[in-house]
């Protein structure tokens, strides 16, 4: 008998619930038994050769402190040494519309001249490592702070231990995990890992950890050694079809949601089984471990709806009854408003009103590229309209684009269209999320033929052109405004129709008031200001936020004699006064 690993690999005192799931790893397991000092009792549930499963009820004065673990077979006994630990004192603070989310993918980001490069590295090559770190990001925090963002979200740092897929595709984009208690050593270590969160949170930065309940790497001992259950892992299904609906549809068949949920995600990714019991405690206990190892401050859930609401719903549940404020975020990739916010409403009995799932708005994304494209905002106030479908639409994440998708700006090449969209973006009532490189202009590598091509690496020694110094500029006042706006950050929303393609929105929290127009047509428009009376009444100068400059509207706005002109592709966010 040998014992290799256990997961998790230790605990703490304090917990909501006093039952721990221990998965121990090693060699000739079968028949073993468990008895460790710091538990009332426990029962081995499941055991293999290479693996074994073992539940226990944990004292209720037990204390900080190292403890042994006895495992026995027939006369063969190992004893290893346990930790349990006093959990951290952390004050989570949930996301909101206050918040702005930088998507850092750390692979393509920065790295230190210190850090290892490791053989696999070949930034000539998109879909292979590219070198970034931990500590390179870490090293560029200040720079992050500055441009006026609030958080990061970091793509899956965990361990894809995988040789390269067809000879040429490798996992640097960390979602084909093969040890969900490691720090890849590509990015770095666990203690990097605790000292980038310490420094961003010494910023006023919060973090966001990506994880993955729906699958595996197919390099995880669970999959290639055969060590876990078969009813890990889902079987003779295929591949899924990737028709995330199917979950919500109230007329689906069995056979299109089986495939759905069950069918694995890619051929370096296994389907993991989250009905068997046992996989969605090793799951929830390995979020509860990297909340009080890192204290991070919130989950984004990869593939939500490929994995079984239900079970989805129970971990949402003990989440937070043990972290009331830790906020998640869904990924939730559909173009149905009323499917997102469906999501968002069913989780609520488990989330509760006051922290509640943040979903991410895959349709704002493309209603807003369609009014851009078309040079008419109808689009996006359609898109809008339907905020009544919500529970909380501005706890759902916007963007323009991410880590999955082309960037924004491949699609939209026009830069003054660009700084429309971002302007949108950062006032309209929602969770703004922007992809690291946007503020450089990012494109892609311009082929659009993979993700990889999509996900350029940060060129730092690379001096900004004019062009794209101005939109850092841009981009770099905006965010600093918002912070401050309580308008934007808290407010309500009032939109008329839009006109001649031109949309006009206000936000207001009390006396804080602001007036966006947005004009995405190829010529200069004029609005009058009649039509919005009701809400600048009272207000005689309105300022541009950008430039400084003052409007008078002071005029008879009730004559209709006082316009304002926009520019072409132009933009205007005026605060009132």
């Amino acid at each position: 008998m040998r014992i290799d690993k256990i997961d998790p690999p230790s605990w703490f005192v304090g917990m909501y619930e006093n039952h721990l799931q221990l998965f121990v790893y090693g060699d000739n397991l079968n028949g073993i038994t468990v008895d460790a000092t710091f538990a009332e009792n426990s029962m081995v549930v499941a055991s293999r050769k290479h693996f074994a499963i073992a539940n226990l009820a944990l004292k209720g004065n037990i204390q900080e402190g190292t403890y042994d673990i006895c495992f026995r077979r027939g006369e063969e006994c190992a004893v290893k040494a346990y930790s349990l630990r006093t959990r951290q004192t952390i004050e989570h603070h949930a996301l909101s519309p206050a918040d702005v989310v930088y998507l850092i993918m750390p692979d393509r980001f920065a790295r230190t001249k210190d850090d290892k490069v490791y053989d696999d590295v070949d930034i000539n090559n998109p879909h292979a490592w590219h070198g970034g770190t931990l500590n390179g990001i870490r090293k560029h925090l200040d720079y992050i702070h500055d441009l006026g963002v609030t958080t990061i979200w970091l793509t899956p740092v965990f361990w894809n231990n995988h040789s390269l897929y067809k000879g040429q595709y490798a996992s640097y984009h960390g979602y084909a995990i093969t040890d969900f208690y490691e720090i890849d050593p590509h990015f770095g270590t666990l203690e990097d890992y605790k000292a980038l969160v310490d420094e961003a949170h010494c910023r006023g930065l919060k973090v966001v950890m990506d994880i993955v309940f729906n699958h595996c790497g197919s390099e995880h001992p669970w999959v290639c050694r055969g060590g876990a259950p078969a009813t890990w892992i889902n079987q003779n299904v295929g591949k899924t079809n990737y028709e995330c609906r199917t979950v919500l549809d109230p007329y689906a068949s069995n056979y299109d949601r089986e495939i759905t949920i069950k069918g694995y995600f890619s051929e370096i990714m296994k389907d993991l089984n989250l009905e068997d019991e046992n996989v969605l405690q090793y799951l929830t206990q390995m979020t509860f471990w990297w909340i009080e190892v890192t204290g991070i401050d919130a989950f984004r859930m990869d593939t939500y709806l490929y994995s079984e609401g239900k079970q989805m719903n129970k971990w949402l549940k003990v989440l937070k009854e043990q972290y009331p404020h830790f906020s998640v975020i869904a990924e939730t990739w559909m173009g149905n408003p009323a499917l997102t916010a469906k999501v968002q409403k069913d989780a609520l009995p488990y989330t509760g009103k006051e922290n509640p799932l943040i979903v991410m708005d895959f349709a704002f994304q493309e209603s807003l590229s369609k009014a851009i494209s078309i040079g008419d905002m109808r689009p996006l106030y359609e898109h809008l309209v339907c905020d009544f479908l919500y529970k909380s639409p501005q706890q759902a994440l916007a963007f323009l684009d991410n880590h999955d998708m082309l960037r924004w700006r491949l699609e939209h090449p026009n830069i003054d269209k660009m700084k429309q969209a971002l302007a949108i973006l950062l006032t309209t009532p929602r969770i703004p999320q922007i992809l690291y490189g946007t503020e450089y202009l990012f494109a892609g590598g311009g082929n659009g033929e993979s993700d990889g091509d999509m996900r350029q690496d940060f060129a730092w020694s690379k001096q900004r052109t004019s062009e794209e110094n101005a939109f850092y500029n841009f981009m770099h006042h905006l965010l600093h405004w918002r912070k401050s706006c309580l308008a934007v950050t808290q407010g309500t929303m009032t939109h008329f129709l839009p006109q001649r393609g031109v949309y006009v929105y206000f936000r207001k929290y009390y006396k804080n008031e602001v007036m966006i127009i947005v004009n995405p047509q190829k010529a200069k428009r004029k609005i009058t200001l009649k039509r919005y009376a009701e809400k600048l009444k009272g207000s005689r100068i309105a300022t541009d936020i950008i430039t400084g400059s003052e409007y008078d509207l002071s005029g008879s706005q009730e004559m209709g004699k006082t316009y304002l002109e926009i520019q072409k592709y132009g933009i205007l966010i005026l605060t009132l006064n």
